[in-house]
């Protein structure tokens, strides 16, 4: 299951986005917009994977994430990650109508169900969901809505985890990888040259390390 990869054309972007002035670094999968200002400047993003940048979340406004958005284009960005509110689903079907690149979300909605709008206006071509805010049986659900109207899945966060989900459905697309869990488990899930492989073991394959229950035992 792909985490990133270090394609030429990768590199041939970076290396453009760096002379742009965009700071560049190695992990990750989005583009989200710089929230602190109307006007912020669109080389306020960090490169954070193959290809995407992330800057910080999605408070603006669709008129602005439209003008940012296209002022991002040229980079020739994968994606566009939550440019609006998670609750303003009509403003996320004007920026994705409004752009060329993808725009992209669902990490902050509970469900299938809140997700409901982006299947029944399937403009946003990757979906993002959570497993903690809904589960997994909730997540292959959505899954199997998505892959009914010709959308991707890319879950957010957990990817010991999310591997697991990836693995058993069929538009799966991408794991988002940020280290955030790689010294709680005695075998962690390895990633390895931009991919990582589903573990053999039973379940999901996962041990907490002891020193990691006792420290945190209540």
């Amino acid at each position: 299951m792909p985490i990133a990869t270090n394609t030429p054309r990768f590199v041939r972007r970076s290396i453009a986005l760096a002379a742009a002035g965009l700071a560049v670094a190695t992990l990750a999968a989005c583009v989200k917009h710089n929230q602190s200002q109307p006007g912020a400047n669109p080389r306020q993003v960090t490169v954070v994977g193959s290809g995407q940048v992330k800057g910080v979340p999605d408070t603006l406004t669709a008129d602005v994430a439209i003008d940012m958005g296209r002022k991002l284009e040229p980079y020739d960005i994968y994606w566009l990650e939550e440019p609006v509110p998670a609750d303003d689903f009509k403003g996320y079907m004007r920026v994705a109508q409004a752009l060329s690149m993808r725009v992209v979300g669902g990490e902050t909605h509970f469900t299938r169900f809140d997700l409901r709008p982006f299947f029944e206006n399937p403009r946003i071509p990757i979906l993002q969901p959570d497993p903690m805010r809904g589960g997994f049986t909730d997540l292959r659900k959505t899954a199997v809505l998505a892959e009914t109207w010709g959308l991707s899945i890319a879950p957010h966060l957990f990817p010991e985890l999310n591997v697991q989900l990836l693995a058993s459905i069929p538009n799966g697309l991408w794991i988002e990888e940020m280290g955030l869990s790689n010294d709680l488990f005695v075998d962690a899930v390895p990633v390895e040259n931009g991919m990582i492989t589903v573990p053999e073991r039973p379940g999901h394959g996962l041990a907490f390390k002891p020193e990691i229950l006792r420290d945190c035992r209540a």
